[in-house]
């Protein structure tokens, strides 16, 4: 387990991985975006304040889900920098969405060329409870390690 410190919170990051199967599904306050090649699936997504996204790689190469647009980012997450820590298909990224409300950019790094862009909407009529913290992971006979 490692911590990483954006500008705007302490984000707790964890590794874990999952084999066999397809993306992992949506549950009561947890939303799944699958990074495919070249595009975000949901490319925007709505949510309560407090739920959590999960951006698990469904494509073939390494992906990131980085907060803000190219040139402007915020600090709020960053799955992956330097590029040595990208997600490898397979792995992923999660942030609970419970220190504000809005709507926020991200984009893939690499990609930015090729507008791999999406939205989350934090809607602010909504609260479900929870901390502010991202997790990257990757799932292996379902356990979890670091």
């Amino acid at each position: 387990m490692r911590w990483l410190l954006p500008a705007a919170a302490v984000v707790v990051a964890v590794v874990v991985v999952r084999s066999g199967g397809g993306p992992p599904a949506d549950t009561p306050g947890r939303k799944v975006v699958q990074m495919k090649d070249n595009f975000f699936s949901p490319k925007d997504i709505t949510i309560s304040r407090g739920d959590t996204i999960l951006w698990w790689n469904a494509g073939s190469a390494e992906h990131t889900t980085t907060s803000r647009t190219p040139g402007n980012l915020d600090g709020l997450w960053n799955s992956g920098s330097p590029s040595s820590t990208w997600l490898k298909p397979g792995q992923s990224f999660q942030r609970v969405f419970n220190d504000t409300t809005g709507t926020f950019d991200y984009f893939y790094i690499p990609h930015a060329a090729l507008q791999m862009f999406g939205t989350v909407t934090v809607d602010p009529q909504s609260l479900r409870g929870g901390i502010a913290s991202g997790k990257r992971s990757a799932m292996s006979s379902g356990r979890e390690g670091s």
